[in-house]
């Protein structure tokens, strides 16, 4: 699962706190915070949420556990090209014009397990 998988999985609940979630993911893509950082705003954001209902709930914090799980914890035994994808920064870094926009995207998921 990719970071643009989960998003498409909480926006097929076509729930206004899963669209919210979902901006929040994608705001995350385009700044320069740590992937500890994507943990805590996304655990944060859950612990307050109010879904339409608690079967929407239930399914966004399964899906977020299982990426977590599976990706967050997992970054340690990946390759850059392997977190890039996983976090779908690949076109970031494709479109990055400066060894600069590179180093920050290398550290933005060098700190996954922070």
């Amino acid at each position: 699962m990719t970071l643009d998988n989960l998003s498409i999985a909480i926006l097929a609940l076509t729930d206004d706190a899963a669209h919210d979630l979902v901006d929040a993911l994608e705001a995350w893509k385009k700044d320069d915070s740590p992937v500890g950082e994507l943990r805590a705003r996304i655990d944060a954001y859950l612990a307050v949420a109010q879904f339409a209902n608690d079967a929407h709930q239930r399914e966004v914090v399964r899906l977020w556990e299982h990426f977590k799980r599976t990706i967050i914890d997992e970054c340690s035994g990946m390759t850059m090209l392997e977190k890039l994808g996983s976090f779908s920064l690949l076109q970031r870094w494709d479109l990055c014009l400066s060894s600069r926009g590179q180093k920050a995207l290398y550290a933005k998921v060098s700190s996954a397990n922070d």
